[in-house]
């Protein structure tokens, strides 16, 4: 299989957990879509978690986020062997044979609870806003409502909702989807679906940072100064209007 894999999810619902274990047991790179805005809040001294982090995305998304929505974009319908976990890259492009998207839904009660066993307290207390404030901000940018599961399912190839769900059984159904969409075969399913009861085991052995510690040394991630660089190649003008903080950073 060489195609690519696009995660989305709502906040707290684990899509980045999938993407990391999706791109170890696959042997895929990882571009994480969260990283790029993160390192550029952290460059300009904001938080990354929180009220704060609310605040620095709503500076950030109308700037800087159309833009680089086209590269997801673009490297989503050029790249091979690439696992995208973006929040909303599945809406913008629908479903397309490049790639396979996956949006995981989850009820608040148990992202809140995750979040909290993952020490994220601030998230949790700015959980409900920064939904909003997403859901908001996808409206007025692209005419889509990022919690509505009818346009989500309308325009993603699997919607996984794992409330009541391990990470072996999450995994099964994605593999169920891939073979259903003839992205891989029966065969590769059941190798896949054998390794499964290890590599839960491992994660909650090792925990996420082992994962990405591992993708690291692979050179599996594709680093926030990579995404950058190529964003510049791709879109010059574009960056060259940006404001001058920002594009002093990129």
């Amino acid at each position: 299989m060489d195609k690519n894999i696009a995660v989305s999810g709502w906040p707290g619902s684990g899509g980045t957990s999938v993407s990391i274990l999706l791109a170890y047991q696959l042997n895929y790179k990882l571009l994480k879509g969260s990283q790029t805005f993160r390192y550029l809040g952290q460059t300009l001294e904001k938080s990354d978690v929180g009220l704060e982090r609310i605040e620095t995305d709503k500076y950030l998304e109308p700037i800087f986020g159309p833009i680089y929505d086209k590269y997801i974009d673009y490297k989503l319908v050029n790249s091979r062997k690439i696992v995208i976990d973006s929040d909303i890259a599945g809406f913008r492009l629908g479903k397309r044979a490049e790639y396979f998207s996956i949006f995981i839904v989850t009820d608040r009660e148990v992202r809140i609870k995750r979040l909290e066993s993952d020490n994220r307290k601030k998230d949790v207390d700015f959980l409900e806003l920064r939904e909003k404030e997403s859901q908001k901000f996808y409206k007025k940018l692209y005419g889509i409502d990022w919690l509505d599961k009818n346009e989500i399912k309308a325009k993603y190839n699997l919607v996984l909702d794992n409330t009541n769900l391990g990470i072996k059984e999450e995994f099964e159904l994605i593999y169920k989807g891939l073979v259903e969409q003839r992205y891989i075969t029966r065969q590769e399913e059941k190798r896949l679906n054998y390794e499964l009861e290890e590599l839960e085991n491992l994660f909650w052995k090792k925990g996420k940072m082992w994962f990405i510690n591992e993708l690291k040394k692979n050179e599996q991630i594709i680093e926030t100064v990579d995404v950058l660089n190529e964003i510049k190649k791709l879109f010059p003008i574009k960056i060259d209007s940006l404001p001058e903080k920002i594009k002093n950073i990129i």
